[in-house]
């Protein structure tokens, strides 16, 4: 069966240090983003630096080809774009960058800019007075500082509480929802907007099931408007 050889070029390592663990980290990412599996197949490791090299069955070309070709331009399936991006994280926890080319032609299919892409910007933390609301899901620890996790729709805060105040919260766990008040403590960068990572809770009041959805969208609103003016 006719096939036709491509390498995937890591400029980090060689065959003889990089480590097995890594390099099967690596096989796996890429034989995620290209499909076929069962006509792709691995070939041998190439000297200078390490090059993965595989062959794909003639009929397979094509489709791979198409495939990495939407890669390119952002509009593949999810999964191959997460293996992408994977194969992006490892190179630039390696301190390298990787191509993507055919071994005949030579010509460069797709590139990986690994160390040499620029990472998002992040600005924080940033400790802010606030106020979140939900149904508390989870409650406890030994620490002096209880864990605390409210739960609102598909948001899930992470939260902790001085041991008193967590007495107090604990007869509510999976009842009615809860309006804590305290200090959040905020992070943005330009992927995701301000987000909050810890919500540390100073007091808190019980909400009445006819008041939750008012309260809801007048806190997002609140926090809407917070965001605009903090960027």
């Amino acid at each position: 069966m006719a096939k036709t050889g491509f390498v995937f070029h890591i400029h980090a390592y060689s065959p003889e240090t990089i480590p097995m663990e890594r390099l099967g980290e690596y096989i796996a990412d890429l034989g995620a983003l290209l499909g076929e599996a069962e006509r792709v197949h691995f070939v041998e490791l190439v000297p200078g630096s390490t090059g993965i090299a595989h062959a794909i069955d003639e009929e397979a070309v094509h489709i791979v080809s198409e495939r990495l070709a939407e890669v390119r331009s952002g509009i593949g399936a999810t999964a191959h774009l997460r293996a992408y991006e994977s194969l992006n994280k490892r190179l630039r926890e390696d301190n390298a960058d990787a191509e993507y080319r055919e071994i005949g032609s030579g010509a460069v299919i797709l590139q990986f800019p690994g160390k040499r892409q620029m990472q998002p910007e992040t600005i924080g933390p940033i400790d802010r007075q606030c106020a979140i609301e939900g149904i508390v899901i989870s409650l406890g620890g030994r620490d002096a500082t209880v864990p605390v996790k409210l739960q609102d729709e598909s948001t899930i805060y992470d939260c902790n509480a001085t041991r008193e105040l967590a007495k107090q919260i604990a007869p509510y766990i999976f009842g009615q929802a809860l309006r804590f008040y305290g200090i959040g403590k905020w992070f943005r960068n330009e992927e995701t907007g301000w987000h909050m990572k810890s919500f540390k809770i100073e007091s808190f009041i019980v909400l009445k099931e006819t008041d939750i959805m008012n309260d809801v969208q007048n806190m997002r609103s609140i926090s809407a408007t917070w965001s605009s003016e903090a960027v």
